[in-house]
């Protein structure tokens, strides 16, 4: 989900495949150019450093819920 959210903060629409839930699936268009290419690459790179953050305040909220 953070991936996702992460992507989705940065212009690109990427979805869980319904088949394995670890597959994050980009759907682009036939015609899709090479500049637009470039554009969702570079987007997917931008969006990674934000998606790390969301895992890293995920397992620390969780690792709080459980007894020590």
């Amino acid at each position: 989900m953070h991936a996702s959210r992460a992507l989705y903060e940065n212009g690109v629409w990427a979805m869980f495949s319904s088949l394995d839930k670890r597959v994050l699936q980009f759907k682009p268009g036939v015609l899709m150019n090479a500049e637009l290419c470039e554009e969702i690459l570079d987007r997917f790179d931008a969006a990674m450093p934000r998606a790390r953050a969301l895992m890293g305040r995920s397992s620390v909220s969780s690792n709080r819920g459980r007894a020590a």
